[in-house]
């Protein structure tokens, strides 16, 4: 009945974060709880904000879908 929160053993998950099966997450940024619990990013993108984005490498330019020099 215990999640695991900011390191510790708690019953409830605090700090913003919520709780997807036994860890509080926070679903803004954690790429495999992006906006809901079990929601994964693909490869290549991160979470912000909530929503799966895709992100350039550097010296890269996010063009539409792509990443272009």
């Amino acid at each position: 009945g215990l999640v695991c929160s900011q390191g510790g053993c708690t019953t409830q998950c605090g700090g913003g974060t919520t709780q997807c099966g036994q860890a509080c997450v926070d679903l803004k940024v954690d790429p495999s709880n992006c906006g809901k619990c079990g929601n994964a990013c693909p490869g290549g993108q991160v979470c912000s904000s909530g929503q799966c984005a895709l992100t350039c490498a550097q010296g890269l330019t996010k063009c539409g879908s792509f990443c272009v020099d």
